[in-house]
């Protein structure tokens, strides 16, 4: 499969997205009609009459460059799949990438990075990274997030089955570390919608933002 998608209608205007703080900048260069179309964040900025609109340059000195480049791969390639990472990578990284789409008001780069956690997880390896990207999405995203049932539906339903007790113990330590709102959480959808490991992965889909819904003024 191409590694990249046509967009026929992109404009020849660009922005420049400054990410980071030195010596670990970067610059972006993305198509404007692009950031626009998809990210609600940066269709604010561009269309307020302020400095960044005017100069075509967005500093973000908070963010990752890194993971800003991930992004921009899922805006050009249109999927957020890593062929080349270690499940523990993986995670990591999709973690990161969705609460920087999460910031950016990006539908769909938030639906693709989770067809890629969901793809990633067939594997069901490395316990502490995953409940590390857990933790991740849950301190990124707003309270009624998508993203955070998911995580739950996947956590309750799937891996706790099957689990030996090191790998329960494991998963204990880890979560004495995260925050109390999501174990709160984990235990609430634990007692409450539990449903059998092999009802998992069919409707995954429902955990997908509506796209059309996006805000697009």
């Amino acid at each position: 499969m191409a590694d990249t998608q046509p967009y026929p209608t992109l404009s020849f205007g660009v922005i420049v997205v400054i990410v980071g703080e030195e010596p670990k900048q970067q610059k972006f260069h993305i198509h404007e009609s692009l950031a626009i179309e998809r990210s609600a964040f940066f269709r604010k900025i561009l269309k307020d009459p302020g400095k960044e609109a005017t100069e075509h340059t967005i500093p973000l000195p908070e963010d990752d460059p890194d993971i800003f480049a991930r992004y921009v791969k899922i805006l050009y390639a249109g999927h957020a799949n890593l062929t080349h990472a270690s499940d523990a990578e993986a995670y990591t990284v999709l973690g990161a990438t969705f609460v920087l789409a999460e910031k950016l008001q990006d539908v769909k780069a938030k639906n693709e990075v989770i067809k890629a956690i969901h793809k990633v997880q067939a594997a069901e390896k490395n316990l502490g990274a995953y409940l590390q990207m857990v933790s991740t999405i849950y301190c990124g995203t707003p309270k009624a997030s998508l993203a955070r049932c998911y995580v739950m539906h996947h956590l309750s339903e799937r891996r706790f089955y099957g689990w030996t007790i090191l790998a329960l113990q494991e998963a204990l330590t880890e979560l004495e570390n995260m925050s109390a709102e999501l174990v709160r959480d984990l235990v609430s959808y634990l007692i409450t919608t539990t449903k059998s490991p092999y009802s998992y992965g069919h409707d995954f889909e429902k955990y997908l933002e509506d796209e059309n819904m996006a805000d697009t003024n």
